[in-house]
């Protein structure tokens, strides 16, 4: 058997989705057993379509703004998505994804590989509900003094803990909102600038796998401490969930937000002491402005979001303006 039919033989009958894309990001090439196992279609379905339909719609801006970074000569390695089955399912997906040049060194695609994570991803989460049900119970005291601490600045303990993030005591996703839909129509009649900075911590995930989750909470609690540091009492500063924090500041102009910025990735720079051993940390940052990027809190959100992960492709510990 010849080497080029045996490469077709491992290419059509693969497990792993081995794919192309076009420079306007259309399928030119999948392999059919791919196609079938991860889209439960046949690959001639797709071939020629736009491959941000099969992108689960939260996420299909953020990943074509991912593949046009591809397109740039970047290289894409284990990034993970969500897909759309033909039978209205999902699938969690790894992708790896290089450029693809023509003789004259031009760039005209993309080009890789994507595996069905969706199994591991349920382990995972079936591992992490399991610690999870053990942490709360043994941090029942810290939730305790939360509500101690509500009770004492007079706030009630119910309303306080339904806006509020219990482990660092910061506005959560609901009273973020709120604050957003206030912010905006006042910056409006103020004609001034709105910035929307999302934080991510680099790689935090290393923390609670080396020093167990009771330090990573120790490491939040931290960071929510030094960037209430970093920012105004007009401002508002919440934790968006899991390691992202968010920041909502009424600015002049962009270099406002720089020194935001850059006074917030100084500030994480700075190592913490957790039990006595030295975490270091860095932050990915996303900044999105209104009106000049969106013109409610959700779009500011999902397009600071959008900035966030720019920042990371381009080496994280950095931060990055949304563009279109």
């Amino acid at each position: 058997m010849d080497e080029l039919r045996l490469y077709r033989i491992m290419l059509e009958t693969s497990g792993e989705l081995i794919w192309s894309l076009d420079s306007a990001g259309r399928w030119t090439s999948l392999n059919a057993a791919g196609a079938r196992r991860i889209y439960g279609r046949d690959a001639g379905e797709l071939l020629g379509q736009p491959f941000t339909e099969v992108v689960a719609p939260e996420l299909r801006e953020r990943d074509y703004a991912l593949f046009r970074r591809v397109l740039e000569g970047q290289s894409l390695s284990e990034h993970e998505t969500r897909h759309l089955r033909s039978d209205g399912n999902v699938v969690d997906l790894s992708f790896n994804a290089v450029a693809l040049r023509d003789a004259e060194g031009r760039l005209i695609g993309a080009a890789g590989t994507a595996r069905d994570i969706g199994e591991r991803k349920r382990a995972a989460a079936a591992l992490h509900e399991s610690v999870e049900k053990l942490r709360l119970a043994v941090e029942a005291a810290d939730l305790r003094a939360t509500l101690e601490a509500a009770v004492t600045r007079g706030d009630p303990a119910v309303r306080f803990l339904a806006y509020h993030d219990s482990l660092t005591g910061l506005p959560n996703r609901r009273l973020l909102d709120d604050r957003l839909a206030q912010a905006i129509p006042l910056a409006q009649r103020r004609d001034r600038k709105l910035a929307v900075l999302l934080i991510d911590l680099d790689d935090f995930k290393l923390v609670n796998d080396s020093l167990g989750h009771r330090a990573g909470d120790a490491a939040l609690r931290e960071v929510a401490q030094r960037l209430a540091a970093c920012v105004r009492k007009a401002d508002t500063l919440a934790r968006h969930g899991g390691d992202e924090f968010v920041i909502v500041s009424d600015v002049q102009a962009e270099e406002d937000c720089r020194l935001i910025a850059e006074k917030v990735l100084r500030t994480l720079a700075q190592a913490l002491s957790i039990d006595g051993r030295p975490v270091a940390l860095a932050g990915s940052i996303g900044i999105s402005l209104f009106p000049a990027d969106a013109g409610d809190g959700d779009a500011l959100l999902r397009n600071a979001d959008v900035a966030m992960y720019r920042a990371k492709q381009r080496g994280r510990n950095q931060y990055e303006f949304y563009s279109r």
